[in-house]
């Protein structure tokens, strides 16, 4: 593919801060029916099956409690280039 064939991303920065974020929400984009398996029920397995699978959750302070609100309660958004 040529660079040509590249698109432009425009993020829609509303859409971004309400996507939920949870403590699994890299997991899910790994894999996302690891809920479902087999291993992963199993809680004696558990341990095993997120290192031989290399899945990554979020710490406590990277996701699921933090939000991108100001002090006031109100949804700010930096816009501008990154």
């Amino acid at each position: 593919m040529s660079v040509a064939g590249y698109q432009r991303v425009e993020p829609n920065p509303i859409r971004l801060i309400e996507e939920p974020v949870s403590d699994d929400y890299i997991v899910l984009t790994q894999r996302p029916g690891y809920q479902a398996e087999a291993a992963w029920q199993n809680e004696a397995e558990r341990p095993d099956f997120i290192e031989v699978n290399k899945l990554r959750f979020l710490r406590p302070y990277q996701g699921g409690g933090s939000s991108c609100r100001s002090g006031s309660g109100e949804r700010r958004v930096k816009t501008g280039s990154l």
